[in-house]
């Protein structure tokens, strides 16, 4: 079993680009692949999937009514899995997240986000393999400051159980840093983080300059 879990942020390159009849281009994904998407976003930011065969939202529906939530899932078809059941005739093919068996696994009680929660279901239905796209954990809005640590805690996991893991557009497995700087909000460009990703030319392995 091989599962693609996407985020929000995940941006295929052809999404970009029209075929002649101005359709967008999006290269196929192969049927052995599960995708899986969370949060309503399969009907809109990520409505250009060719499919969504497992959707969650891993919220207690009455905390959902408190933060004001759209619920953009409702009346969608495809399977969906949520802590609890919401009210008749919301959601057409609910599923059950297996929440309690998964905090039965070793440090099971150890979740920050949606993401690493799918990551240890994932794991708990035995992946080969799980790929992670347009998952932003860097200093993001609406996201515990815990959360990119515990997905790549649980992707660890994952990796030490055999499972190949991919992040090829992913905020994860990079050395993140503070910069000081005098620039001016609004007069200067201050991105929430600077990119200082060594270029493609620069070999990966380098000599420090002084002993260890």
């Amino acid at each position: 079993m091989k599962v693609a879990i996407y985020g929000g942020n995940a941006k295929n390159p052809a999404v970009d680009k029209r075929g002649r009849d101005g359709r967008w281009v999006i290269p196929p994904i192969p049927d052995d692949i599960e995708i899986w998407a969370i949060n309503g976003q399969m009907a809109g930011r990520l409505a250009w999937l060719p499919r969504v065969d497992r959707a969650f939202n891993l919220h207690w529906y009455r905390l959902l009514v408190e933060y004001g939530y759209s619920f953009a899932e409702a009346g969608w078809h495809g399977q969906i899995w949520t802590l609890d059941p919401w009210p008749e005739g919301m959601l057409m093919n609910r599923r059950q997240f297996p929440y309690e068996e998964l905090l039965r696994m070793p440090r099971g009680n150890y979740h920050c986000g949606t993401f690493d929660w799918l990551v240890a279901y994932a794991i708990y239905l035995g992946a080969t393999e799980i790929s992670i796209y347009g998952v932003g954990l860097v200093l993001e809005p609406g996201e515990p400051i815990s959360a990119r640590a515990c997905l790549e805690y649980w992707l660890g996991r994952a990796e030490g159980a055999g499972i190949k893991v991919n992040a090829p557009n992913a905020d994860i497995f990079h050395f993140y840093h503070l910069v000081k700087s005098d620039l001016i909000y609004s007069l200067d460009n201050t991105p929430i983080y600077e990119n200082a990703r060594r270029p493609k030319s620069v070999p990966k392995t380098v000599k420090a300059p002084y002993k260890l």
